[in-house]
């Protein structure tokens, strides 16, 4: 069972100005890069190949995402499909949502192993918005397939994976901002995730 709170070690992200306001969002992965942040160095690597956005997380304790930079949105549902490719399922994985910055945002993510973990980064420093690291059935393990979707609806977020709720909470500290994937690894590097067929609906 894992109770560890993942660090940022030191890889900063960063999005264009004059972000846009969009209705929707969709992205296949199978053309242009529409802006993704893009990363290769010797902690992460994120990349667009083969109709798929992939992180490769390199070293333990690490956390890596990518923004689909200047797409701002308040009230929405997002979804997307995540595939681990390599590493151990003591991993995680999932979305970002609301992102002003890479100091303030709220992040769902899931494990390998049957877990999901909700938090919000504000000025820098992560807080759990629901118990840590909660086991859910409806998590598929190991190197499955599963889809993620979060519906933003004013203070409101719910949380799902493959079509069953597993959590809501209520926060207002981002009313709206950017969206993206992350990947991370806890003691154990060589994380791989690949995103797919990742929409943003009014």
């Amino acid at each position: 069972m894992r109770y560890w709170i993942i660090l940022l070690s030191g890889l900063l992200l960063i999005s264009a100005c004059a972000p846009t306001a969009p209705q929707s969002f969709r992205e296949t992965f199978d053309d242009t890069h529409n802006g993704w942040t893009l990363v290769q160095n010797n902690q992460a690597e994120i990349a667009i190949g083969g109709g798929q956005l992939r992180i490769t997380v390199k070293q333990p304790d690490s956390l890596a995402w990518s923004v689909a930079a200047g797409k701002t949105f308040g009230d929405f549902t997002l979804d997307v499909d995540a595939t681990p490719l390599a590493g151990p399922n003591d991993n995680d994985y999932g979305v970002i949502v609301r992102r002003v910055d890479d100091d303030n945002f709220y992040r769902f993510e899931i494990s390998g192993d049957g877990y999901f973990n909700i938090q919000k980064r504000q000025k820098g420093q992560w807080q759990k918005l629901a118990a840590d690291w909660t086991e859910s059935s409806a998590i598929r393990k190991g190197a499955a397939t599963n889809h993620l979707r979060v519906v933003c609806a004013g203070r409101t977020l719910t949380f799902f994976v493959n079509q069953v709720q597993v959590a809501q909470v209520a926060d207002n500290a981002f009313a709206r901002g950017e969206v993206g994937v992350l990947a991370g690894t806890l003691t154990e590097p060589g994380v791989q995730v690949a995103f797919d067929n990742f929409q943003v609906s009014k």
